[in-house]
């Protein structure tokens, strides 16, 4: 291992090690939240610091597949005391304005617009939240269109394919005014709830729309590298979406990040509810190796998911550079 290498990965364990001797501060809307951890010997990253002030740059409302109108979550945020804040919906923009303005009516709350493009790499679905881009620049419009326009496509192969497994009238509806915009799979499963012809969204899931079955359609999206230069052209970060949720094996997991660094891409999600410490130090690395910055966020679709709160993020690790640090606003 060369000094330098070395000397990254010194530093990288310095962060972990301070772990034994660790204060836990309650830090929660809700008791199932996962605590925030200060070291005894130090000051609390995640309260009184400009570098580490409460943060939320990835959930979602119901202009995508979350079950919160946006005006909803602005109060949220803003009730839980958030400094950052942005709504990234999958493949629309739909929403930004109305959360901006809205935001703009609060005390402290600082809105970033975001969305989270559906992307692939190696034949790999990957999610990508782009963060403080102009949403109305060339670049984000068509970027939008294009998706829009696959993901309808998907929604109606979905509906055939459930209409040929027994349903009724699923096509119809997708296609109807009454369907949402940009239906994915909770949507459909909330329509055969709603219409008496499942149980459940979760047995809806696991009959036939989880991965592998029937209603599982894949889509054509766009090579990770151009979705980059999307967010890029309209002024904004680009930070890849839960890496540890892949489906890779270790080296497959670092060539994506390289690859994804190579690209252009700004930074990694990896202040997030739940992450295995092991994963977060992998994380760590890989940024620190890549010289890319690190994001927060919820993931939060739902209040079902309790684990995933929103607003309930940990700190980032002191030697990786907030992507707050690097917006134009």
């Amino acid at each position: 291992m060369t000094d330098e290498k070395s000397g990254s990965m010194s530093r990288i364990l310095g962060v972990f090690a301070a772990a034994g001797s660790m204060t836990q501060y309650s830090d929660s809307l809700n008791s199932d939240a996962e605590a925030v951890y200060c070291p005894d010997d130090g000051p609390c990253d995640a309260v009184g610091s400009s570098r580490y002030e409460r943060v939320d740059l990835h959930c979602h409302s119901l202009c995508s597949d979350g079950s919160l109108p946006v005006s909803e979550l602005i109060n949220r945020a803003a009730a839980a005391g958030l400094k950052w804040f942005s709504i990234t919906d999958h493949d629309t923009l739909q929403g930004q304005e109305e959360a901006r303005a809205l935001a703009a009516q609060t005390d402290d709350l600082h809105y970033v617009t975001g969305v989270e493009w559906s992307a692939v790499w190696n034949g790999v679905l990957v999610h990508l939240v782009g963060l403080d881009f102009d949403p109305n620049h060339p670049a984000s419009q068509t970027a939008a269109t294009r998706q829009l326009r696959a993901r309808r496509k998907r929604a109606v192969r979905i509906a055939q394919k459930l209409d040929r497994n027994g349903f009724s009238g699923v096509e119809d509806w997708v296609r109807s005014e009454d369907a949402p915009e940009l239906p994915g799979r909770p949507h459909f499963a909330r329509h055969l709830v709603a219409t008496g012809q499942i149980g459940s969204v979760d047995q809806a899931f696991r009959r036939f729309l989880g991965a592998g079955k029937a209603g599982d359609v894949k889509s054509h999206w766009p090579e990770m590298a151009e979705v980059i230069d999307w967010v890029h052209a309209a002024g904004g970060q680009v930070v890849l979406a839960h890496p540890q949720r892949y489906k890779l094996t270790g080296r497959k997991r670092r060539q994506l990040v390289a690859d994804f660094a190579e690209a252009g891409g700004d930074a990694l999600e990896i202040a997030v509810p739940g992450m295995p410490p092991n994963t977060k130090q992998l994380l760590v690395e890989l940024c620190v190796d890549h010289g890319l910055a690190g994001s927060s966020g919820s993931d939060f679709h739902d209040d079902s998911q309790h684990w995933l709160a929103l607003g309930q993020v940990p700190a980032l690790p002191r030697n990786i550079q907030p992507i707050w640090e690097k917006f134009a606003i």
